[in-house]
C-alpha cells in the first residue's frame, strides 16, 4: 500500500487468478421424496430435483390452506446465472357423482386429502 502524488491510496496489484491444483470434478445429483403427513403435520408436498454440471432443473408442489395445489418447476444454468421459476396453481376437479359413485370411490380411495386438511383447521 502507497500513498501516491493524486492523494489516493494505491494497492499492489493482485496475481493473476491461478486453476485449482486438482481440476474439480462436475457435480451432478438426482432426489425426489414425497411427505403425505396431513394427519400428523398437516404436509403434503412433493419435491425433485436434478443436476448435472452448471444446470439444475427442479420442482416441487404442496397443498395450499384453501385446498388449492401450488406447483413450482423452476431451472438455472450454471454457464449464464439465469435462474427461472415457473408457479401454478390448480384447483382439484370436482366432478357431480351419484350417492353410489361417490360412496364406491371413498371405500376405495379414503376420504380427499383436501377434506382432511379442512377437518383439521
Amino acid at each position: 500500500m502507497t500513498a501516491a502524488a493524486d492523494g489516493f491510496t494505491h494497492f499492489p496489484k493482485r496475481p493473476p487468478y491461478l486453476a485449482p491444483l486438482h481440476p474439480v470434478p462436475p457435480v451432478d445429483y438426482d432426489y425426489r421424496y414425497t411427505i403425505d403427513d396431513v394427519e400428523g403435520s398437516g404436509v403434503a408436498t412433493d419435491r425433485w430435483e436434478r443436476r448435472q454440471g452448471g444446470h439444475v432443473r427442479g420442482g416441487y408442489t404442496l397443498l395450499e390452506p384453501d385446498g388449492r395445489v401450488r406447483f413450482v418447476d423452476y431451472e438455472t444454468d450454471g454457464a449464464t446465472g439465469g435462474f427461472k421459476a415457473v408457479v401454478r396453481h390448480a384447483t382439484p376437479a370436482v366432478k357431480l357423482l351419484s350417492t353410489q359413485q361417490l360412496y364406491r370411490s371413498l371405500a376405495i380411495h379414503g376420504d380427499p386429502l383436501v377434506n382432511k386438511m379442512a377437518r383439521r383447521g
